[in-house]
């Protein structure tokens, strides 16, 4: 089972290069976390670890069907892992099924109210708010992801959008601060490369973006 775990593990942390952009090779460490969350499998076919390592490498793949099935098997295996609730989240939003993913969110931080990664949970809930066009509620749900990380270049452009869904006067600002730490987005498509691939959500954040007052190349 250690082992199974050790395999898991080096799956999951490769969606941290991926995120943080510090692969050399996107295409290897996608197909890395695979083969690792396989052999993962292989030796605990019932860990849930395993098969969140295959799910995200799917969800990094943008394909979200394949990242959900994996991720509501390891539920199934231990319902009480915030951290299985908190990728069902994910690949809901992602896939558009918003309500269901703002259920796993809020259930992933009920299970673990002090998680180290509360500030993610918190903008998985924003995304489900977003997605049902729940401007305030995802503006309070990102705003709890930036107290833990107030730095964090993702979550102020997640905020500047839905600040220009909500028309407020302080978009502006917050869209300039986040264009200064995203100095090559010029264009929508641009956005899509650096977000998550497939996803639902791309059009609404680019959209709340330019009601900030982005005027993205065409």
């Amino acid at each position: 089972p250690a082992l199974s775990d050790a395999h898991a593990y080096l799956s999951i942390c490769g969606s941290w290069e991926l995120v943080q952009r510090i692969t050399q090779d996107s295409k290897q460490t996608l197909d890395g976390m695979l083969a690792d969350g396989r052999r993962a499998e292989a030796l605990n076919p019932e860990n849930p670890l395993a098969l969140l390592g295959i799910a995200i490498s799917y969800f990094f793949r943008g394909n979200h069907s394949a990242a959900l099935d994996h991720v509501q098997r390891a539920v199934q295996f231990n319902p009480s892992f915030a951290l299985s609730y908190l990728w069902l989240g994910l690949a809901q939003v992602h896939s558009g099924d918003f309500q269901q993913g703002e259920h796993s969110s809020l259930k992933a931080i009920e299970l673990s109210p002090a998680d180290p990664e509360l500030n993610i949970f918190y903008a998985t809930l924003y995304f489900a708010y977003l997605g049902q066009v729940k401007y305030e509620e995802a503006l309070e749900a990102i705003d709890k992801a930036l107290l833990r990380h107030p730095d964090a270049g993702h979550h102020l452009g997640f905020r500047a959008a839905v600040l220009g869904h909500l028309q407020r006067p302080e978009a502006k600002a917050a869209l300039d601060r986040y264009l200064a730490l995203r100095p090559n987005l010029k264009a929508r498509d641009d956005y899509r490369r650096i977000f998550v691939p497939n996803s639902a959500l791309a059009d609404p954040i680019i959209e709340g973006l330019c009601l900030a007052g982005w005027e993205p190349d065409e």
